[in-house]
């Protein structure tokens, strides 16, 4: 018994799993993790601990020190030991542990990290931030009412921050930006911070609503905040939808306003606010949030509004959070989404509190990440610097690179991309070069309202947000123009427009009346108008940098007109071939007859000739007079065998070689494909070039027919084609689950069982009288399983198993297409002649180009000679095999007058001869016919005698020859007539 496939399939899912492998009477004990600190001695420290990929949960840094915090066993504290890395024990037993990171330099609050104490043990205090573990029984919810800000440590982080390149630092003066930037007032953005912070009524649902409160888990106030603002870009046209998410038992949500980029749209930017407020104490109502964080917000609703008509490179995404006053897990959900998702973000600007200024002058904070490398968040901070001094803001920019972590830019800091965070001058004891500090005495507290905020400072710091989202998703600009016909009349051209720069590839086609417009990211650009018929023209180092875009109008001169003919024929006979002849790989002339004419615009064009079964012909032609273009096809083999016999394991046999030995020894030619294991064979186009195709499968017995190849066969045989398939495991491959299409209604066959068990065949049909054997001798000997099959249809049994009668072989013919299907292996037939016979029988069956028949006799001979009486003359007769098998004939004389003898000539005598001997194909036998004229012939007397050669092997094919012999007499010449 054979198993044909054993796959194993095992997938082991390990998260937060301790996997231990016991020996049988030896115990053993959890390695205990311990929660530690990694210091960096230098950048290229972080991309040694990433290679370890130990889970790592935070990366902090101070001016003093940068350190990692990680969760490690104490194999894994080996391998940082190993780096050279100094290591410190925090806490030394962290099984079952809930680690946060607290804010303890006073931050916005100005409360001590010591305030945390009864719910946490603090671990560690760098100045800037603090580790506490959650005390035992201490509720999640119990955390909200802290005057310290804090984050859980919930999952490792990515360690290595991108260095993309693509964040422009360096912006241009744009005038498209610049007129943005005029739209955007001061009360534009006192009427939605107004809005959200309930001083007036909002619009939601049709209805007026006023938001007291945007607490995440206020219910119904914090779903009409996020219902407002995904109503408002869903009327501008983004594509809005909500991020849900669950925290602390609350279902709360997330909006993504998004736009898809019409070049990148691959590559995202996002806009992002935390929508959400909250109070000093429960339940937070009212928290109006202006500042925190109203004004982060109407920055992405002023955003939405000023660029809802334009188009990016890359796709933009505005993005409100709620969850920010909880821990940031707004963010975080969102921010673990994309990652998982693989989404590649390129940067993300986050605004959170951009509308007090009372103190000191208009400075702003830009937080980066790492002050050890300089990556693409700190790429992003210089950008928006960049483009305060560009557009020439009221705004002084510093640039915090260490900095704060407890906004929503840090979950994606945590995820491997870049963010930053854009703030109001935020209270830093670690910056002393920040000083003086400018923070916002009404921060979570009923207070925060839009009397309190510096609008002039909060309308350039808006400014500034979009200047730099705008830089950074790369707005398109316009190539727009007309083309026209440059002749007396002026007509419009339906033309092709192409732009060819460094940001890509972009085209067009003109409208009916001539005009176009293309839409491309800044770039320099080669620009080309083309239509045929006409001379292209291009205008090169266009300049489309900055602004709306850039005019440019086409003026084509049309080309001459020259007449192109000519004949496709048949390289080996001349004869002309039914063709067609393919122009630049889009125009097609047809050639029926062999003869084309068409008339063509001066130009260079590629032209190719095809005709059925012969090599397409291909040659680039100048055009530029009237010419002749005849092309010359050589025909393709007959039969093209298909070589698709590899074992389960991908070794491939070299059963093809009984297939072409046998071919080689008929006479027939061909061409083989090799088919790769466990792929498609050769496609229909291919197929269609041959006359007949056979196809083998050898041992094989998965991925015999493909799919793709049933249906490129099964369109090869309707377009009138000619199969030979053989395979001893294609019934069992595709048909023992069900018979397809294919195997019952093009082979014609049902699949019965995968192993007959016999292997004596017998012929019927076009194959009667013929018995083979498909094991030993000199054949493939690889008969495993021959299959028993039985006949459907209108299909014929044309081999059967002798031991039990049932099916091996069908045939089916009719007006449009021939098929031959062994459901056991040719290669396997054990002597080469009778793979001979049973090949030759097949083709003779198939007929797919012209071939002799298996059995055929010709007699080439003189038929009169003239003797004198009583000589004997001499008639010489040729016997050729013309069949494609090897033969021997019998041979009789008919009836005569005179003495006759037939023989093999020896000397001037005669081997009496009755049957030849094995005759090869095309082999020749000389015989000699004798006759002896009477003495008593009369001059111009004579006799004839007819010779019949008659195949032994198919005695239905016989040839005949008749000779006549003619007495006459001795005529003397004079000597000087016979000089």
């Amino acid at each position: 018994m054979r198993i044909k496939a054993i796959l194993f399939a095992i997938v082991l899912g390990l998260s937060g799993v301790s996997l231990l492998f016991t020996l049988p009477g030896a115990a053993q004990t959890p390695a205990t993790p311990a929660l530690v600190r990694i210091d960096l001695n230098a950048a290229e420290d972080l991309t040694r601990v990433a290679a370890l990929d130990v889970p790592v949960y935070a990366h902090l840094t101070t001016p003093d020190a940068d350190y990692l915090l990680a969760i490690l066993t104490p194999d894994q504290q080996k391998q940082i030991a190993a780096l050279g890395l100094p290591l410190t024990t925090l806490d030394p037993d962290a099984t079952g542990a809930s680690y946060y990171l607290l804010e303890s330099d006073g931050g916005r609050t100005g409360a001590s990290v010591t305030t945390a104490a009864s719910l946490f043990t603090l671990l560690h205090d760098d100045g800037r931030h603090a580790v506490g573990r959650l005390r035992p029984g201490i509720a999640v919810a119990s955390l909200d009412a802290l005057p310290v800000r804090f984050m859980p440590l919930l999952d490792p982080i990515v360690l290595v921050a991108p260095i993309s390149g693509a964040i422009p630092t360096d912006p241009p003066y744009d005038p498209l930006v610049a007129g943005l930037l005029t739209r955007v007032t001061t009360e534009t953005v006192a009427n939605y911070t107004g809005g959200l912070s309930g001083e007036w009524p909002i619009q939601v649902g049709g209805a007026p609503y006023t938001l007291l409160t945007r607490y995440s888990y206020s219910g119904t106030p914090i779903a009409r905040a996020t219902q407002y603002v995904y109503e408002h870009m869903q009327s501008l046209g983004y594509a809005v939808r909500y991020h849900n998410y669950i925290y602390n038992t609350y279902n709360l949500r997330n909006v993504i306003g998004e736009k898809q980029g019409l070049v990148h749209p691959e590559k995202i930017v996002l806009l992002t606010a935390h929508l959400d407020s909250r109070a000093k104490d429960w339940p937070h109502d009212p928290a109006p949030g202006a500042d925190d964080n109203a004004s982060g917000s109407t920055a992405l609703l002023v955003t939405a509004d000023l660029l809802a008509d334009l188009d990016f490179d890359y796709t933009i995404r505005l993005v409100f959070f709620t969850g920010e006053e909880q821990m940031m897990r707004g963010s975080d959900a969102y921010a673990t989404e994309a990652y998982n998702a693989g989404e590649d973000i390129l940067g993300v600007l986050n605004f959170d509190m951009i509308a007090w200024d009372a103190k000191g002058g208009p400075d702003i904070d830009l937080h980066s990440n790492n002050p050890t490398i300089e990556d693409d968040s700190d790429a992003l901070a210089e950008l928006v610097a960049a483009v305060i001094d560009v557009y020439d803001l009221d705004l002084i920019p510093q640039i915090v690179q260490n900095g704060t972590r407890f906004s929503d830019h840090s979950s994606f800091w945590d995820r491997g991309y870049a963010a930053i965070l854009g703030i109001e001058d935020y209270y830093n004891a670690a910056e002393q070069f920040a000083e003086p500090h400018d923070w916002n005495t009404n921060y979570h507290t009923v207070n925060d309202r839009l009397s309190t905020l510096n609008l002039t400072y909060f309308r350039e710091y808006v400014r500034a947000a979009l200047a730099a989202f705008v830089h950074l998703a790369g707005p398109l600009r316009e190539i727009s123009g007309t083309v026209m016909s440059q002749e007396t009349v002026m007509l419009p051209l339906p033309a092709t427009v192409m732009a060819v720069g460094q940001p890509g590839v972009f085209n067009t086609t003109a409208s009916i009346s001539g005009t176009y417009a293309l839409h491309v990211p800044a770039g320099r650009y080669t620009v080309t108008a083309a239509l045929h018929g006409y001379t292209s023209q291009t205008f090169t180092d266009v300049a489309v940098i900055t602004g709306t875009g850039v005019r440019l109008d086409f003026a084509l001169v049309p080309l001459p007109k020259f007449t192109v003919e000519g004949n496709i024929t048949d390289a080996v006979t001349g004869e002309l071939l039914s063709a067609t002849v393919l122009l630049d790989n889009e125009q097609m002339l047809a050639a029926p007859d062999g003869y084309y004419s068409t008339t063509l615009f001066s130009g260079t064009y590629v032209m190719t000739a095809t005709a059925p079964f012969h090599w397409p012909l291909t040659r680039t032609v100048v055009i530029n007079h009237s010419q002749r273009q005849d092309f010359a096809l050589e025909p393709t083999p007959c039969l093209l065998v298909v070589d698709d016999d590899f074992d389960s394991n991908g070794n491939a046999y070299d059963d093809q070689r009984y297939y072409t030995q046998t071919l080689e020894s008929l006479g027939v030619c061909y061409d083989v494909w090799s088919v790769p294991d466990d792929t498609d064979g050769p496609p229909l186009d291919v197929l269609q070039q041959y006359r007949g195709v056979i196809w083998l499968t050898g041992k094989d017995w998965d991925y015999t027919l493909t799919a793709a190849d049933q249906a490129a066969l099964s369109a090869y045989l309707d377009g009138g084609g000619r199969l030979f398939v053989s395979g001893q495991d294609i019934g069992w491959d595709i048909a023992r689950n069900g018979a397809p299409l294919f195997y019952r209604e093009y082979l014609h066959a049902n699949y019965l069982a995968d192993d007959s068990g016999f292997h004596e065949l017998e012929g019927v049909d076009f194959l009667s009288g013929i018995t083979v054997t498909i094991e030993g001798g000199d054949g493939a000997d690889n008969q495993e399983f021959p299959s028993d099959i039985s006949v459907v249809g209108n299909g014929v049994g044309v081999f059967r198993y002798t031991g039990d009668g049932d099916w091996a072989a069908t045939a089916f013919a009719n007006d449009t297409y021939r098929v031959v299907y062994f459901a056991f292996g040719f290669e396997g037939i054990n002597t080469a002649a009778d793979r001979q016979k049973v090949m030759a029988y097949v083709l003779n069956y198939l007929q797919p180009c012209p071939l002799p028949p298996p059995y055929a006799v010709e007699l080439q001979s003189d038929t009169l000679r003239i003797g004198l009486p009583g000589q004997i003359v001499a008639h010489t007769v040729d016997l050729v095999n013309t069949g494609i098998l090897s033969d021997a004939y019998d041979l009789t004389l008919g009836s005569s007058a005179w003495t006759t003898t037939l023989g093999l000539p020896f000397g001037t005598a005669l081997l009496p001869i009755t049957r030849t001997p094995l005759l090869a194909p095309h082999e020749r036998l000389t015989l000699g016919l004798h006759v002896i004229i009477p003495l008593t012939a009369t001059v111009q007397a004579f006799d004839e005698v007819t010779l019949t050669a008659t195949s032994v092997y198919s005695p239905v094919n016989v040839a005949h020859s008749t000779h006549r012999t003619v007495a006459g007499n001795a005529v003397y010449l004079p000597l000087v007539m016979r000089q």
